[in-house]
């Protein structure tokens, strides 16, 4: 019995001098872990300072822009200096007479904006030869856009011009935000856009999505007066491609007023209907003396009134200036024949 009063002793005074031992171990242990934790380790700093690098060397994020939307942070070009350059490449798909897609493939490794013009012309490439020659213009950013390029143009009667003010560009913008006349394309990439089109060569086939058009400046194609300034008209989406068609060939191949207006459509069954309806010709008739005005005071501004030689020219001043010629005087009798009113159905 007193052995083992003994030996519980023994134990109490064992436990008694074990448990400061654990609470010195406990505050220690405690001390360590909250050192550690207030020491961040080298690692975290490493990945911290990545991080923060990284951050501040990507680019900020802007909105989103569209495809082909100008970027004043990119390089300018205009379209047949750079093609020239070779720097780009252009070809035109038409999907008819009056309508295209432009196709511009950036060559380089840098985001261009391509400074459209505001006419062009267009033929067919190599073997596929024999295709009708196309005009149209780029300054509107293209009927596909979405909008008309500006203005208020309006003719009494005229089935065929555009009109309203203040009608903006469409996808296509400029610096300031202003509407038509660059696109932007992304580097050693191809983007396209439509435009809108018309025949400069009567007679000959129609164009087909199967050919490819070389694009080129419409003073390398035609130098007759007016054709230049329609096709801006066009492009800008200031006239109708009807009025537009009916002007290029008065204008680019001589047909006359009479010409245009008994040219009709045949049909399979041998019906027939006229190709232009009277208020498209008297739009075209329109358009026409439009276009020979603005192409005179472009003359007028650019060549400070250098003598006038080839005999288109000598016919377009006649006709403008009132001067009597035979080329002045058949053109109002051919307007007065086709009268605005005559229905040509």
């Amino acid at each position: 019995m007193s052995s083992l009063k003994k030996n519980k002793h023994v134990w109490r005074s064992a436990l008694a001098g074990l448990v400061p031992l654990a609470l010195m171990a406990a505050v220690v242990l405690g001390s360590l872990s909250t050192s550690t934790a207030a020491r961040p380790s080298k690692s975290s700093d490493k990945n911290k300072k990545s991080s923060a690098d990284a951050k501040s060397q990507s680019p900020r994020k802007g909105r989103l822009r569209k495809v082909g939307e100008y970027n004043p942070e990119d390089e300018t070009v205009e379209m047949f200096d750079a093609m020239n350059a070779g720097q780009i490449e252009v070809k035109l798909i038409p999907k008819d007479s009056t309508q295209g897609r432009v196709f511009v493939k950036n060559k380089t490794k840098r985001p261009l904006n391509v400074k459209l013009p505001e006419a062009f012309a267009a033929a067919p490439i190599l073997a596929q030869a024999g295709g009708q020659g196309m005009g149209g213009g780029m300054g509107g950013g293209g009927m596909g856009g979405g909008g008309m390029g500006g203005g208020f143009f309006n003719v009494p009667g005229g089935g065929g011009f555009m009109n309203g003010p203040g009608m903006g560009g469409g996808f296509i913008n400029g610096p300031g935000g202003a509407g038509g006349g660059f696109f932007n394309v992304p580097p050693e990439k191809e983007e396209n856009f439509k435009v809108p089109c018309m025949c400069l060569e009567h007679g000959k086939a129609e164009p087909r999505a199967s050919m490819t058009y070389k694009v080129q400046p419409i003073e390398t194609f035609t130098d007759k007066p007016g054709v230049a300034e329609l096709c801006r008209l066009l492009g800008y989406g200031k006239i109708s491609q009807r009025a537009a068609q009916v002007a290029a060939w008065h204008l680019n191949n001589d047909m006359s007023w009479e010409e245009l207006y008994a040219k009709r459509i045949k049909h399979a069954d041998g019906s027939t209907e006229p190709y232009f309806t009277a208020e498209e010709l008297r739009a075209g008739m329109a358009v026409a003396s439009h276009s020979l005005t603005e192409w005179k005071n472009r003359k007028q501004q650019n060549s400070k009134e250098q003598p006038v030689s080839s005999p288109g020219e000598k016919a377009a001043q006649a006709a403008l200036s009132n001067e009597p010629s035979e080329s002045a005087a058949a053109l109002k009798g051919k307007t007065a024949k086709t009268a605005p009113g005559k229905n040509a159905r």
